[in-house]
């Protein structure tokens, strides 16, 4: 992806992986992840409603929470 990327996980078998770049909204990220987990993933598969920031300069995963408007990110050990 050559930089940093947000991370959709799709099922405890695959993931997405969106380039910042692509400049989507991080709430449609969090609603697409939300609604092909409601309606598509089955509860042995599902992982998480969660959508993960990666820093390509500091190589942190950082969890994204919307709070009405503002987004922000929370680091967390790998």
């Amino acid at each position: 992806l050559g930089g940093d990327f947000y991370i959709l996980p799709s099922s405890v078998h695959e993931l997405i992986l969106i380039s910042v770049s692509s400049k989507m909204c991080v709430t449609d990220m969090l609603r697409m992840v939300e609604d092909v987990n409601r309606n598509t993933v089955t509860k042995e598969d599902f992982l998480s409603n969660n959508v993960y920031y990666y820093s390509c300069s500091t190589g942190v995963v950082s969890l994204v929470k919307a709070d009405s408007d503002l987004t922000h990110y929370e680091d967390f050990q790998m």
